[in-house]
């Protein structure tokens, strides 16, 4: 059943790691994984890009980052890490955005081989 959404992948150079039932797409950036699956029993497409974990991650690195500012007995090095962890949190939320705007397109090119997407958790 996911024969069609690997025309479209193929079509548009996307990797992806194809099963039985599921179907993960490398979109977005080095750490954004879309999942689609398929559901013999409901007959639709799933699809989990993930957004969840990308978001938690973010905010305890920003949390750490914001944490490290204040504390004045710390030597320079407390800067340097605190501007690495908000860099982190900032690429991670960029490579969620930027997967979701590819995701955007690849559900229309879906939709017109007759391939609905819903969101899973």
């Amino acid at each position: 059943m996911l024969e069609r959404i690997e025309k479209v992948l193929e079509l548009n150079d996307i990797s992806y790691e194809s099963g039985k039932t599921r179907m993960y797409i490398k979109l977005g950036g080095l750490s954004s994984q879309v999942k689609i699956s398929y559901d013999y029993a409901t007959n639709t497409y799933k699809v989990n890009c993930g957004e969840l974990r990308h978001y938690l991650i973010s905010l305890v690195f920003f949390c750490q980052a914001v944490s490290m500012f204040y504390q004045p007995n710390l030597e320079i090095w407390a800067g340097y890490a605190a501007g690495l962890m908000l860099g982190l949190a900032v690429g991670n939320l960029l490579s969620v955005i930027s997967a979701n705007i590819q995701l955007l397109d690849l559900r229309a090119q879906l939709r017109e081989e007759g391939v609905f997407l819903k969101l899973s958790s």
